[in-house]
C-alpha cells in the first residue's frame, strides 16, 4: 500500500500501484496549473498547456508509436530513441522531472516500469513537499508467505 501525504502529513490518497500514485500527481499537476493559469492570466489557455508538461510520465505503447510515427511530416523526425522503440517494436516512455527537457526510455519486455513510476513519484515529492509512505498490505503478505516454505506453523498437523 502506498500513502500520499501532503506538507502537513494530511492523507491524499491511498494506492495499491505505483502507476495509480502517477495518474494523482499527474490530476494534482493539470488542476494547479489550469487554476493559477487562471487566476494570473484568465485569457491564456495556451499557457497553461504549455506548462502541464512540467512533470511527467507518459507511456507510449507500440500501437500509438506507430500511428504517431506514421503522422510525421517530413520536416520531423522522430528522436533516437523514439526511433529504436519502434524498429525494435518496443513501447516508449518519457519522463519530464520539472522541466521541458524529456528523458526518453525504449521499453524492453523486462523492464521493471514499477520502479521507474516509484523513482519519478518520489522526485516529485521531494520537490513538491509531499511524503510518500510505502507499506506492505494483508494481502501482499498473504500472497508472499503462500510461496515460502516454512516449518513449525500453527496449522501443521501434530502426530
Amino acid at each position: 500500500m502506498i500513502s500520499l501525504l501532503d506538507e502537513d502529513q494530511k492523507e491524499l490518497g491511498r494506492f495499491s500501484r505505483w502507476s495509480q500514485v502517477v495518474d494523482y500527481i499527474h490530476k494534482i499537476q493539470v488542476y494547479q496549473l489550469k487554476y493559477l493559469t487562471y487566476c494570473k492570466l484568465p485569457f491564456q489557455e495556451k499557457h497553461a498547456e504549455l506548462l502541464e508538461t512540467a512533470w511527467r510520465f507518459v507511456y507510449y505503447r507500440q500501437a500509438d508509436l506507430t500511428t504517431i510515427y506514421a503522422s510525421f511530416k517530413e520536416d520531423i523526425t522522430p528522436t533516437v530513441r523514439e526511433k529504436q522503440a519502434f524498429d525494435q517494436g518496443h513501447d516508449l516512455i518519457e519522463i519530464y522531472k520539472g522541466d521541458l527537457m524529456c528523458i526518453q526510455v525504449s521499453v524492453p519486455v523486462d523492464l521493471d516500469i514499477s520502479l521507474l513510476e516509484k523513482d519519478w513519484c518520489q522526485e516529485y515529492c521531494e520537490a513538491h513537499g509531499y511524503l510518500l509512505l510505502e507499506s506492505l498490505d494483508k494481502k501482499s503478505i498473504d500472497d508472499n508467505s503462500s510461496k515460502a516454505s516454512t516449518t513449525g506453523g500453527a496449522d501443521d498437523l501434530v502426530i
